[in-house]
Formats: structure tokens, C-alpha cells, sequence
């Protein structure tokens, strides 16, 4: 991979947020300062980061929306589903 986390959350399409022209990025730059659910979001980011958290994905490499079949997904059995996404482990990906 070799891009890092940043690299990897910020690279095109891979969330909406980053997207400058998605609502979501618009509503991401609206958070204030401090604000407590944020806080509790980084605290949980920065324990996913480092490791000390399950990864509830099972070691998912792929994801997409239940109401979406990418053609990746084509013909691939899915590893877990959590709220509303299918993880998949796609092998040399």
C-alpha cells in the first residue's frame, strides 16, 4: 500500500467526505471546534490506528453500500455486514 492512513482515507472516491463537491465534505467543515462527538470520533480513530481495537470488518481490504454490487463485488462472498456496508477480503488488493 505504502500510502499511510491519510493517503488511504483521501484518495479519490474512497469516502465521500473528502469529496469537495459531496454535501458531506461541506458538512464535515461545519463541525466546530471541540465538539464532543468529534472528540469521542478521533479518540476511537486514533485506538483503530494503532491497533488496540477488533476489527469488526474480519480484515475486510474492500467495502461497498448494501444497495450497490461494484463490479469488483461480482461473484464475492462478503466477510461481514455492519451498518448498511458488505466487507469483503479480496486477496493481493
Amino acid at each position: 500500500m505504502g500510502q499511510g492512513l491519510s493517503g488511504v482515507c483521501r484518495a479519490p472516491f474512497q469516502f465521500s467526505c473528502w469529496n469537495r463537491n459531496h454535501l458531506r465534505h461541506l458538512l464535515m467543515l461545519s463541525i466546530p471546534p471541540g465538539d464532543p462527538g468529534m472528540a469521542i470520533c478521533r479518540r476511537i480513530a486514533a485506538r483503530a490506528a494503532s491497533g488496540t481495537l477488533m476489527d469488526p470488518t474480519g480484515g475486510a481490504t474492500h467495502a461497498h453500500g448494501i444497495d450497490e454490487l461494484p463490479p469488483w463485488a461480482l461473484g464475492q462472498a462478503p466477510v461481514n455486514e455492519i451498518g448498511g456496508l458488505l466487507f469483503y477480503q479480496l486477496a493481493g488488493r
